[in-house]
């Protein structure tokens, strides 16, 4: 059998089946408009960290944060977290008004390093006279209302802006140490600021000291709408307890809590016709009712829609025959707060819950007002639980949410029984948004699943919940088995408020080979329109953005503990449907392989309002330095070719030698033939050979 050349025609057919045309396609992706990152507190011997940032409705950033100062005579204060001793802290500010390329110097928002209110037996030796502690301050929280700014922190200076004893102020006395220590209890401090965008000013225009310090204040929060600000909070009348931290944080965060232990409130009204750029006073009042019992309140939450103010908070059960925590909240007018009271228990009261997270919006904006997300699991402290969610359809009170018993989830059960007999009245169990065993399925439907660190977008009917879980939470605490398990981060999406939800999809995909696990997770929508959206279609809402970021870890297996890495960041204009690749918002980059030699994580995000630009702040740990940095990115489409599949050598035709002479197939004319026409000429070639040859 002789081979032989085919014809240009039969050429044509074989490209026409393998060929596949360049044409141009366009993705979204994250370009940074930093690099590397902007150091924003480069102050050499000082360490900074816990970064907070609010971005105006002229686009002027301004980044709060942690600075350590060098106390008189070189003095201490006590970490209570980290257990050890380190110069106090002071918060600091500073502003950009391009885009974060470059900050103004720091501001001393709180000033209090070089003051003490309290004298206590620092080394644990009672010999020894007491020493002054100096005014160490604990992390910002800040949120901004237009150009108004409200920053709320805890300090351990609760005096009046000079040294001497506070008279109110308590302390408390850690005799679980070696040595002993002994620390003043935290206070609450507020300020308020405003922005001139014309004059390019940002002025303090009150800084006040809310509490006394004779309870121990810890875990603050607050929020804002254009009705004026709220603060809520825990305090402690026996002072913040060390806690085992055997959940995901540290210890000696407010968590474990003494009874008696209150959830508080504070706001400022803005009425109509009046200004925020006046001083107002910070009444305050205990929401919860736990004085004289063995309850206490913890991990406070508050939220403002408008007029309404909602407060959730976790609340330990206080029977010794079923430890745990229910979740309780009370919705009200935020200029109105209610006397003490129990809240409604919106949580399974047989089980253990925590961790409670609100997601909200006025009447206009959805059905869906409130989305609660907390944790819940038949387990005590630092057991494995699941992602649960209650929603208020229609308003804010008890009696919008599906399953909850109205008349009776007020009630403060004294034994068991009680407890199970208030169980029995919930009659639809919360969704469970993290099982692999569906939205459906119990806490104990698998005991060995773990999910936490959960949170949300709500966008008028469209919600997307993020938590990171693992498949085995005793298996990735197990030093023998930890490597073989990890966290990724999952989404959830809604498009009909939380009443139904697609399937969860991971959108980190890290096996546990990479060596990483995730966490520190954040999901960021984007804000409200701005006042220019009618002349800059940049400053108005798209109400479709989201944002995700998140840190990552390595050597959780190892007995010296977990490493922080990098932090990566994707975004989506599609309401989570498609992302963008994932970036690495830190210098390194763990999953490319390039190291910066530093420790990445707390990363904190604003979008400017269209969704295409987002500004961030992280801290930076790196040997004998801590910094904070910043980075913006924007959305780009970019053009991307199709793949182009290479034509493979032409087709060779086997043809009997006894054929006499070479065989062609079809003509040689000039014609433009279509996929059909090619395929009819060479078929028709092909039978004619075929009957030359009989």
């Amino acid at each position: 059998m002789r081979m032989i050349r085919p014809s240009k025609l039969a050429l044509a057919v074989g490209a026409t089946f393998v060929a596949v045309s360049a044409l141009a396609a366009t993705k979204l992706v994250l370009v940074w408009t930093q690099t590397p990152p902007v150091n924003v507190s480069s102050i050499p011997e000082q360490v900074s960290n816990k970064a907070r940032m609010v971005r105006l409705p002229d686009g002027t950033l301004v980044v709060f944060y942690l600075e350590s100062f060098k106390a008189p005579d070189g003095a201490k204060v006590f970490d209570l977290p980290a257990r050890a001793f380190r110069d106090p802290n002071e918060v600091l500010y500073q502003v950009s008004r391009d885009q974060g390329t470059t900050w103004t110097r720091s501001i001393n928002l709180s000033g209090s390093t070089q003051l003490w209110s309290k004298q206590v037996n620092l080394d644990g030796d009672a010999a020894t006279p007491a020493v002054p502690y100096y005014g160490d301050n604990d992390k910002p929280t800040v949120v901004n209302v237009g150009d108004n700014i409200l920053v709320t922190w805890r300090s351990r200076y609760c005096g009046d802006g000079a040294s001497g004893e506070a008279a109110l102020q308590k302390t408390v006395t850690y005799t679980e140490l070696t040595p002993t220590v002994e620390v003043p209890y935290f206070c609450m401090m507020a300020a308020r600021m405003a922005w001139n965008a014309s004059t390019a000013t940002l002025s303090l225009i009150d800084k006040q000291r809310i509490t006394t310090g004779e309870r121990d204040a810890a875990q603050d929060m607050n929020a804002g709408s254009q009705n004026g600000f709220a603060i809520a909070w825990q305090e402690d009348p026996a002072g913040t307890r060390l806690g085992d931290a055997e959940g995901p944080g540290d210890g000696g965060t407010g968590a474990s809590v003494s009874g008696g232990t209150e959830a508080w409130y504070s706001y400022i009204s803005v009425g109509s016709g009046q200004s925020y750029g006046r001083t107002y006073a910070w009444p305050v009042t205990a929401i919860s009712a736990n004085a004289g019992t063995a309850r206490g309140a913890s991990r406070v939450n508050v939220a403002l829609a408008a007029q309404q103010a909602v407060m959730a908070y976790e609340e330990s059960k206080g029977l010794s025959a079923l430890r745990g925590k229910y979740i309780r909240y009370h919705a009200f007018t935020m200029s109105a707060p209610p006397a003490p009271a129990a809240g409604c228990i919106i949580s399974d009261p047989l089980e253990n819950a925590r961790r409670v997270r609100m997601l909200t919006q006025g009447a206009s904006a959805g059905s869906t007002n409130v989305v609660f997300l907390y944790r819940q699991g038949l387990g005590d402290q630092g057991a494995p639980a699941d992602v649960m969610m209650r929603r208020a359809v229609g308003g804010f009170t008890p009696d919008k949410i599906a399953g909850v018993p109205v008349a009776d989830c007020t009630v403060t059960p004294t034994t068991v029984d009680e407890v199970s007999a208030l169980a029995a009245k919930y009659t639809a169990a919360a969704p469970n948004l993290s099982s692999v065993s569906g939205v459906t399925a119990t806490t104990s439907a698998d005991a060995k699943e773990n999910a936490l660190a959960m949170r949300g977008v709500l966008r008028g009917s469209d919600l997307l919940v993020g938590y990171i879980y693992t498949s085995d939470s005793a298996a990735y605490l197990n030093p023998a088995t930890a490597a073989n398990y990890n966290y990724n981060l999952y989404i959830r999406r809604s498009s009909d408020g939380g009443a139904t939800f697609g399937a969860a999809e991971n959108v980190t995909n890290y096996a546990p080979s990479s060596k990483l696990t995730v966490r520190e997770p954040r999901t960021v929508g984007a804000p409200g329109s701005g006042p220019t959206c009618s002349t800059d279609p940049t400053e108005c809402q798209n109400g479709s953005a989201v944002y995700l970021a998140w840190g990552t870890q390595t050597d959780w297996w190892l007995p010296s503990g977990p490493k922080d890495v990098d932090i990566f960041v994707r975004a989506s204009l599609d309401k989570g449907v498609t992302w963008t690749d994932t970036v690495a918002m830190s210098t390194g980059n763990v999953v490319l392989g390039v190291d910066d030699s530093s420790e990445d994580s707390e990363a904190q995000l604003r979008l400017r309002p269209d969704g295409r630009r987002m500004f961030g702040v992280f801290n930076a740990q790196a040997p004998n330095v801590s910094d904070v940095f910043f980075r913006s990115a924007s959305v780009q489409e970019v053009t991307v070719p199709d793949p182009v599949t290479p034509t493979p050598p032409p087709p060779v035709i086997p043809v009997s030698s006894g054929g006499g002479g070479g065989c062609t197939v079809g003509g040689e004319g000039a014609a433009d033939l279509g996929l059909a026409g090619l395929l009819v000429a060479a078929f028709a070639g092909l039978l004619r050979r075929r009957r030359a040859l009989r």
